[in-house]
């Protein structure tokens, strides 16, 4: 089957102990998603407008190893765009509940810029195979920058997954680095705002 939202919550499992895994991330934009790269990932998620069609690269693999979830990259779900909820990072942590040592190589994570429904699905994912709010955000960071999760997502996985706060404030840290060194992006974020800067910068 295809992972998708469902109404089922994972509350039971909150508290299972984990370690952390060792395998490929990307994060990418739509337009980058077919990129040869790509062949290689194992699973994949998508966070995309609703009604908006997979990428080939994503629709080729085993329905059971992918996860679709159509969500706007907004913060309150007005005039007409369903922002992400409850049951969204939900099933972003029953997604991460089915991967393993044994079938996880590479995992794919796209939205339609790879900056912000993207940067803040990975970090859930992250966080739930066990990864701190802080660690996972810098693994997504050294594949991706810059990036501006989505604050909606976010909080429905900070309280999904009994952060207490830690992940809200580890990207209230994102924030402030990309504020700081990407001005310009953050005041127009379009991929062309992004050509003459250092993409690795924000790192510092």
């Amino acid at each position: 089957m295809l992972y998708r939202a469902t109404a089922g919550l994972v509350e039971e499992s909150r508290n299972m102990p984990r370690v952390p895994l060792d395998f490929q991330l990307s994060i990418l934009g739509l337009s980058e998603v077919n990129h040869a790269a790509t062949k290689s990932a194992s699973h994949a998620v998508s966070l995309v407008d609703p009604g908006t069609p997979l990428p080939h690269a994503i629709a080729s693999l085993d329905a059971g190893r992918r996860l679709l979830l159509e969500v706007h990259d907004a913060l309150d779900s007005i005039d007409g765009r369903r922002a992400p909820d409850r049951k969204d990072a939900n099933a972003l942590c029953r997604f991460a509940d089915t991967l393993n040592t044994e079938n996880l190589s590479h995992l794919l994570v796209h939205c339609h810029m790879g900056r912000s429904r993207s940067a803040a699905a990975a970090t859930i994912i992250l966080v739930r195979l066990g990864f701190s709010p802080d660690d996972a955000f810098e693994r997504v960071r050294a594949v991706r920058d810059p990036i501006w999760p989505n604050w909606t997502l976010l909080e429905h996985g900070d309280d999904l997954l009994d952060c207490n706060g830690a992940l809200l404030h580890a990207c209230q840290t994102v924030y402030r680095r990309v504020e700081q060194k990407f001005a310009r992006w953050v005041d127009d974020p379009r991929p062309e705002s992004l050509e003459a800067m250092p993409l690795g910068a924000v790192r510092a």
